[in-house]
């Protein structure tokens, strides 16, 4: 049974690549929300160009 290990491995590097991917989504969000509360400037100077 050499295939097991193989097909193993393939859908643990899928698991981590999703959870990185949703992980990235969910700081997104975060910071989306953020800047749409106006608590953090998108980018340093931001607040000097109002």
């Amino acid at each position: 049974m050499p295939e097991k290990p193989y097909f193993t491995g393939i859908s643990e590097k899928i698991s981590t690549e999703a959870q990185l991917f949703l992980a990235t989504i969910k700081v997104m969000l975060f910071w989306k929300d953020k800047f749409e509360n106006g608590e953090i400037p998108p980018f340093p100077g931001q607040k000097f160009m109002d």
